[in-house]
Formats: C-alpha cells, sequence, structure tokens
C-alpha cells in the first residue's frame, strides 16, 4: 500500500522522526522518509525562486521609463 503525503506550506519544517511518528506504519525507516522530504522541500524552494525571479522582473519593468 502506498501512502502520499500532499505538499502543505507547513511540510517545510516537518522531519523525518514526525513523519514515522505520525504515519505509525511497521518497517518505515529515516531512510524511506528523507528523500521524500527532500524532494518536497526542493520542489517548494524552486517554486519560491521562480516566483522570486518572476515579481524582480514585473519590477523592473515598472521602474523602466516609457516611451
Amino acid at each position: 500500500m502506498s501512502l502520499l503525503l500532499s505538499w502543505h506550506p507547513t511540510l517545510a519544517d516537518v522531519t523525518q522522526k514526525g513523519v514515522l511518528k505520525l504515519m505509525n506504519l511497521d518497517g518505515l525507516t529515516v531512510y524511506h522518509t528523507n528523500n521524500h522530504l527532500q524532494v518536497h522541500k526542493l520542489e517548494n524552494f524552486l517554486r519560491f525562486v521562480h516566483t522570486f525571479r518572476r515579481n524582480l522582473d514585473l519590477f523592473g519593468q515598472l521602474l523602466q521609463p516609457s516611451v
């Protein structure tokens, strides 16, 4: 059985041990949860960078004098 944990902003502070305690599944180890948490944190960071760059571009366009 596969359990999926959907992304939520509060997951940025989740630890491997916290996930193990929450899921309470026999045989699940910190090793199993580590990679999944890293992927979610990386996706969140990349989403932040993309939004920041887009906002920076929009701000730069506002500062350019119109011809």
